[in-house]
């Protein structure tokens, strides 16, 4: 069978166009730790050097669609693309001692518009609050928008929080744990603004107690189907089903790991890592497993480095592996093929050079959805 020649310049249009529009390059660069940063290309990751920011844990970058730094931030302060704090972009409600102090989401309504989601630390009176950031200010830098910053939406929150885009592929949830209780917020983001008013979901896994009880990661899975949490000083990680036509979390279990801190999904939803930050381990599970039983038979080790640092934040890259942070080491360890299972899935050492700045606990939190390979 012979095509056509003007069938097949069509068919390759539409590959490179499909190519174009499947890479997610809101991503590409980060930066994190004492003024570490890293950029993605097509075929490597090279160290950044020119970052302001320095944090010992939570922060947030954002690139338009081309892969270019907009800005990024501690959740206390905002770095346009210049490297320069932005006039209003000072005295934002998050903390650089929060596992995850913020969070940045597009405005569905206006893409020159983002929000900038803060989390203050150990249950912070602060809590989740948010800004608005637009693009058209400060001579197109983008400034912090004096009239909608600091907005609180719930208070006494742990330091987590996560995204992922909803259902009807437009808008989004973010999702946070309310402290002293067993329930999940969810906030819908539309076109309208921010939604103040939650969709609450009772879990049954409560976290109270001690401030400290807050630490940890929240992520999504890149398809939206499932929650983790990271619970420090409780030694558990919680998962539970997630909806994004709704926000509801459900069917939440609670399981085993020591000093839970980092987690983080493979890009095909199939897997789920979580860190334990002081026993140095990371452990694989299954979210494929039918039960809970099974699903806790799974837990494969595939990783120990004891004395390499503890173990910080897992996040994985728009090249679909992920990225280990171990406290203030001046490279990263590499996760090559985390859709791969126990060992296939092949953890490497110092991987990646930070030319010398160290991360400390910390990676950028994204929206989730960036990593699912069927996001449009």
């Amino acid at each position: 069978l012979r095509i056509p020649l003007s069938i097949q310049w069509v068919i390759l249009l539409v590959i490179c166009w499909h190519s174009e529009v499947s890479a997610q390059k809101e991503v590409n660069n980060w930066y994190f730790g004492n003024r570490a940063g890293i950029t993605f290309n097509p075929s490597t990751v090279t160290a950044l050097t020119n970052g302001q920011l320095n944090t010992s844990e939570g922060c947030a970058t954002i690139s338009n669609f081309k892969g270019q730094l907009l800005f990024y931030t501690d959740g206390i302060s905002v770095w346009d693309s210049t490297h320069s704090i932005t006039p209003n972009g000072t005295g934002l409600k998050g903390n650089s001692s929060s596992t995850q102090s913020g969070i940045i989401v597009p405005n569905p309504g206006n893409n020159k518009q983002f929000y900038i989601f803060t989390v203050d630390d150990v249950a912070g009176s602060d809590g989740l609050e948010y800004s608005l950031f637009d693009l058209t200010l400060n001579s197109g830098k983008g400034d912090v928008v004096s009239t909608v910053k600091n907005v609180k939406i719930a208070d006494v929150t742990c330091e987590k929080i996560t995204a992922v885009q909803h259902a009807n592929g437009k808008d989004f949830w973010v999702c946070t744990h309310k402290f002293s209780t067993d329930t999940i917020y969810s906030f819908l983001v539309n076109s309208s603004g921010v939604v103040s008013k939650p969709v609450a979901s009772a879990t049954k896994l409560l976290l109270n107690g001690s401030a400290g009880n807050t630490l940890g990661y929240m992520k999504i899975s890149p398809d939206g189907t499932k929650i983790a949490y990271a619970n420090w000083t409780f030694d558990t990680t919680g998962l539970g089903d997630f909806d994004t036509k709704t926000g509801r979390v459900t069917n939440v279990w609670s399981f085993y790991n020591d000093d839970a801190y980092g987690i983080e999904f493979s890009a095909n939803s199939k897997f789920l890592y979580v860190a334990e930050m002081y026993k140095y381990n990371i452990y694989q599970y299954d979210l494929k497993a039918p039960n809970k039983g099974l699903f806790l038979l799974s837990k494969t080790l595939v990783d120990y480095r004891s004395g390499a640092g503890t173990i910080g934040a897992l996040q994985i890259g728009p090249d679909k592996k992920i990225y280990i942070c171990r406290t203030s080491r001046t490279s990263l360890d590499v996760i090559h093929a985390p859709d791969s299972a126990g060992s296939a899935c092949r953890v490497r050492y110092d991987v990646v050079s930070l030319s010398g700045r160290p991360c400390i606990y910390g990676l950028p939190t994204f929206i989730q959805s960036y990593f699912n390979p069927d996001f449009n």
